[in-house]
């Protein structure tokens, strides 16, 4: 999400034209894991070298909601996927949970 919002750092000289600013990230936010019992997986040693880099970016300070989730990440220690939602009901992602997401405005 961070690619398409802010641009690549290998194509820096054409983020202007590449990034969308506008763009919100809908899905499982880490801060959902504990809430719904979210099924997850420990973060690797690289998704925490990942992590660090994320939140050492001036961007991403600027960013209340985002580094909120990837302080949540790197606490917990933990990831999932947004297929881990179909362990709780095989229509929970699109008949509840997605619906949730839009009606509340839950999108950073």
């Amino acid at each position: 999400m961070c690619t398409y919002r802010f641009g690549s750092l290998s194509m820096l000289e054409y983020s202007e034209h590449l990034a969308i600013p506008a763009i919100r990230w809908l899905g499982i936010h880490p801060t959902d894991i504990d809430a719904l019992s979210i099924p997850s997986v420990p973060l690797t040693t690289n998704d925490n070298i990942k992590l660090l880099d994320l939140a050492g970016r001036p961007y991403i300070q600027n960013d209340a909601n985002l580094m909120k989730q990837i302080n949540c990440m790197i606490t917990s220690g933990k990831k999932c996927e947004i297929e881990n939602l179909s362990i709780l009901s095989t229509n929970f992602l699109t008949d509840v949970f997605l619906c949730a997401k839009i009606i509340s405005k839950e999108v950073i």
